[in-house]
């Protein structure tokens, strides 16, 4: 039996556009990727994570942003 390493792949769903974006380190876990990217993303920050979703060889995590109005 062969090992298959699996790579890691990042979504961020903002209504009906995904952005996809690779893996900073391996060794984060879902919550500091997203950690990292909501310098970039700031609507990260309140941002639910799901996953993974298996597609071929890559784990899919998808950010979903929390959108709410205010009052």
């Amino acid at each position: 039996m062969d090992k298959i390493e699996l790579k890691r792949t990042f979504k961020i769903i903002k209504g009906n556009s995904k952005v996809e974006l690779p893996d900073p380190d391996p060794m984060m876990s879902a919550q500091e990727v997203q950690k990292f990217y909501s310098r970039t993303y700031p609507e990260l920050m309140n941002a639910s994570v799901t996953g993974p979703e298996y597609e071929n060889d890559t784990m899919v995590f998808s950010f979903k942003a929390v959108v709410g109005t205010k009052g």
